[in-house]
């Protein structure tokens, strides 16, 4: 043996320790033996939970059968709480000293010829420690015990849970791997892969593989077959797929690179066996046509294939197809295929295919294309397991890149419009009658943009690889067609007898307060069981035509309402205060035009407070513009925007930032509204402004 030693300045030095061979482990004499490890798989009693390995004497298997390897792919679903037994020989190729390094997480035990080589008991994370041994050229007896304990935080990935390595005479260090591993195996079935394809050189230049597998089941009955690309599942056949004989094709699509196959039959419900061998190849991505793929962001096993108008997407990252386009365009897809997640895939929810927008932007020194592209774009998603999501219309922290709100998880047709400075996602059952799901405007759009599909998979959190696929992939540049609009049912927008907006007090939110175009304010104690007036002396119909009310974030007893009405052609107005829940009011101003029976008092409140900074308060009117309160709402200040239809206003929490909304007068019509109760003059009567944040003062900005 050779002891290498290396000190703190990197100097190495080196000698020759000989081996005594009487101390040399005995090989055992086998018969009936082949390739693998014996496997038993145990879950704990009911209210049991394991923190060391148990007593496997008295646990009766789960599950059992042949592992071609250290594998713990048996578990299926299952992250905590089980225990495994593997058993059999350890082939040494020659007599000399062995050094194993362990790394499980949880707990094991190893013992080699019956004798405890490493115990590595309790729970724990992946840490490393080794063990050296002395054995004579053979097969040695095996074992080794593990358990995973009830808390599944130290899991990463299948590597760090059971990893066993080792190094001798001849060899560096290197994984058990198939090779090193007999059992006993009578009458056990067997199963052989063959790859369709020309393979050249270890080369199969298409990524879309036909794998046929062959079985000898020996009387036993056949249960399920399970193909696997490494550690990942790629497929599963059960019930109706298969056929008594084992004998089927699965045709799947790989991650460009190297590839792994190898696959699990069950047998008699509950034992299994791995294939006899191991297709071990490369493959490269086929792609023609208009699309370019690119992968965005860190480099995992990843694939795409697209063909005859059909993009296909395997492994995990983030992949996109797209194209360039300049100006207005509507983009189209179907969703011909997607891998939804279920309890034996374990996919994660977030994982998606959809389609994508994103800015042309300056490409970052040494960062190549990829960095051009906006991954925060504008897009819509159908999730493995959260149904349909548009992307993120909020900070987000969480880094899901999707929004809150869902949209028809059973729609496989997408399409994304852009106008001008405004992008709109739709949905279809059928490509034919379309449901918009988005309306986005932003002054931040640039000119050229990159559009596309794309296909998104968390790393390292599910047991199989993602998978999806496109067709109908079209997308048409220039002019888009007019919007076709859905107007309201005429009986939803009468404002007669009814509540146009329920407000929360944020102190106190058992507190309600309702607003009402003739009754004007409500209020609730008790969450909305029952109700008084909070009008005090304001009876007359300018003062209960409610626009917006504002409850101040700290003091419940603090209210503004706002209110008028058109009255001999002329609008009338005012804003009110209250200090005492509404019992009382006292007018503040009538600066500000506000309309509580024209069309505007179906939209959000035009008037806030700034929960970051109570004191101050901001309201906007029909026509007059934006206005701001520093004292709580006592005396007000124009702001800006004279001239626009303010129809909501709020502050974004924890910020003195306020966002506006605007809109056009053209636009009441368009959604059935009829005329605004108050008319800007001018030909166009209003227009739609992006966004506008209005901090302290008359300072703004606008942007998204």
């Amino acid at each position: 043996m050779r002891l290498t030693v290396t000190d703190i300045f990197d100097q190495k030095t080196s000698t020759t320790i000989a081996v005594d061979q009487t101390t040399l482990d005995s090989a055992a004499e086998a018969i009936g033996v082949r390739p693998g490890l014996a496997y038993a798989y145990y879950e704990p009693p009911d209210n049991t939970e394991w923190e060391q390995l148990p007593d496997f004497s008295k646990l009766t298997p789960v599950r059992q059968g042949h592992v071609a390897t250290l594998d713990d792919t048996v578990r299926q679903q299952r992250e905590k709480l089980y225990a495994l037994r593997y058993a059999g020989y350890l082939r040494a190729p020659a007599d000399g000293l062995y050094v194993f390094s362990a790394v499980t997480c949880d707990g094991s035990r190893l013992t080699m010829d019956g004798k405890l080589i490493a115990d590595n008991d309790g729970i724990h994370s992946a840490s490393l420690k080794q063990y050296p041994i002395a054995l004579k050229k053979g097969l040695h007896l095996f074992e080794l015990l593990y358990f995973k304990g009830p808390s599944d935080r130290h899991h990463a990935n299948i590597a760090n849970k059971i990893s066993i390595s080792w190094e001798g005479p001849g060899f560096g260090l290197r994984k058990l791997a198939e090779d090193d591993f007999m059992c006993q195996g009578e009458d056990v079935p067997s199963l052989t892969l063959a790859l369709t394809g020309d393979v050249s050189g270890g080369v199969l230049k298409d990524n879309l593989v036909e794998i046929r597998t062959k079985a000898t089941l020996h009387g036993h009955r056949l249960t399920k077959l399970q193909l696997y690309n490494g550690g990942m599942l790629l497929s599963s056949a059960e019930g109706a797929e298969l056929r008594d004989t084992g004998d089927i094709i699965f045709k799947i699509l790989l991650p460009a690179g190297r590839n792994r196959l190898w696959a699990r039959l069950w047998y008699d419900g509950d034992r299994s066996v791995d294939s006899g061998n191991v297709l071990d190849f490369e493959t490269q991505e086929y792609t023609e046509g208009p699309w370019k793929f690119i992968v965005l962001g860190h480099k995992h096993p990843i694939g795409v294939r697209y063909k005859d108008g059909k993009a296909s997407f395997t492994g995990e990252g983030f992949y996109v197809g797209y194209q360039q386009v300049s100006g207005d365009f509507t983009l189209t897809a179907r969703i011909a295929d997607i891998t939804l997640a279920t309890e034996e895939n374990g996919m994660h929810g977030d994982n998606w295919l959809g389609l994508d927008t994103s800015n042309v932007n300056q490409e970052r020194e040494g960062q190549g294309l990829a960095s051009t592209f906006d991954q925060w774009g504008f897009g819509i998603y159908l999730t493995a397991g959260r149904g349909m999501k548009g992307s993120a219309d909020f900070p987000d922290l969480a880094g899901t890149r999707m929004g809150i709100p869902s949209f028809p998880a059973d729609h496989r047709w997408l399409r994304i419009v852009r106008r001008g400075q405004r992008k709109q996602a739709f949905t279809s059952a059928d490509g034919k009658t379309w449901l918009k799901a988005m309306d986005r405007i932003s002054r931040r759009y640039t000119e050229e943009q990159y559009v596309g599909v794309s296909f998104r998979a968390v790393p390292g959190k599910g047991r199989g690889l993602f998978q999806g696929a496109f067709d109908n992939m079209t997308l048409e540049r220039g002019t888009v067609a007019g919007e076709v609009r859905t107007k309201p049912r005429q009986e939803d927008l009468r404002l007669e007898n009814r509540i146009t907006a329920l407000v929360q007090a944020r102190k106190n939110p058992e507190i309600l307060y309702a607003r009402s175009p003739s009754q004007g304010v409500l209020k609730s104690a008790d969450r909305g069981e029952t109700w008084k007036t909070a009008n005090g002396s304001l009876t007359f119909p300018v003062a209960t035509a409610v626009r917006s009310v504002a409850v101040h974030p700290e003091d419940s007893s603090l209210v503004l309402r706002a209110g008028g009405s058109v009255v001999d052609d002329g609008l009338q107005s005012g804003l009110w205060r209250s200090t005492d829940d509404g019992q009382s009011w006292k007018f503040i101003t009538r600066e500000i035009d506000f309309d509580g029976r024209g069309s505007t008092a179906l939209f959000g409140e035009v008037v806030a407070f700034c929960p970051a900074d109570p004191n101050l308060v901001a309201a906007g009117g029909e026509t007059k513009g934006l206005f701001v309160s520093t004292d709580a709402g006592r005396t007000w200040k124009q702001a800006g925007l004279a001239g626009q239809r303010i129809t909501c206003l709020a502050f974004v929490p924890d910020s003195r930032t306020l966002q506006v909304g605007t809109f056009a007068d053209r636009e009441f019509e368009t959604l059935g509204l009829g005329q605004p109760g108050l008319l800007r003059p001018g030909a166009d009567h209003g227009q739609v402004v992006p966004g506008v944040r209005q901090r302290e003062g008359s300072r703004s900005r606008r942007g998204r």
